[in-house]
C-alpha cells in the first residue's frame, strides 16, 4: 500500500526546493494508481502518466490506470492490462510523455499509443476542450 502527496505550491521549482511535484512514503514501491478501474466491465482500458490524469480519464468514461510519472513505467505493470481488447496508452504532449508511451507499448501487446497535443496532459486537455473532445480523442465516441 502507498499514499502519494502533491506539492500545492506551483509557483516554485520543486527540484530546487529538494522535492518532486509528487512524493511517496519512504520505502514504498512503484505501483499503478486506480487499479479499481480494472474491475469495470469494459473491453477497453487506458494507461496514462499521472494520478490526476488517470482520475480525469476515468471520469470521462475510459477505465484508466495511471503510472506515477513518465519515468516510472516497469514491464511488470503490463500484467494486469493483458487480455483487454484495447489498451490505450496515453502520454502527455512532451518528450517525457512520448518516452512513457514508447516504453509502455513495447510491453503491452496490441496496445494503441496516443499522445496529447503539445504541452497538454489529459486533465489540461479536458479543461481546455471539454469531456466530449476527450472522448472523441481516445475513441469513445
Amino acid at each position: 500500500m502507498n499514499i502519494r502527496f502533491r506539492c500545492l505550491n506551483d509557483e516554485h521549482d520543486h527540484k530546487a526546493e529538494g522535492h518532486g511535484k509528487y512524493e511517496s512514503l519512504p520505502g514504498s514501491g512503484t505501483w499503478l494508481y486506480n487499479t479499481n478501474a480494472l474491475l469495470k466491465d469494459s473491453d477497453s482500458v487506458g494507461l496514462i502518466e499521472g494520478e490526476i490524469d488517470a482520475i480525469t480519464s476515468d471520469l470521462c468514461g475510459l477505465p484508466t490506470v495511471g503510472a506515477p510519472g513518465a519515468q516510472t513505467w516497469r514491464p511488470y505493470m503490463a500484467l494486469p492490462l493483458l487480455g483487454y481488447k484495447q489498451v490505450i496508452v496515453i502520454g502527455d504532449g512532451d518528450d517525457a510523455g512520448k518516452d512513457f508511451v514508447n516504453k509502455a507499448v513495447t510491453t503491452i501487446p496490441g496496445s494503441r499509443p496516443l499522445i496529447m497535443p503539445d504541452k497538454l496532459d489529459a486533465n489540461s486537455f479536458v479543461r481546455a476542450h471539454g469531456v466530449n473532445a476527450y472522448k472523441k480523442k481516445v475513441g469513445l465516441i
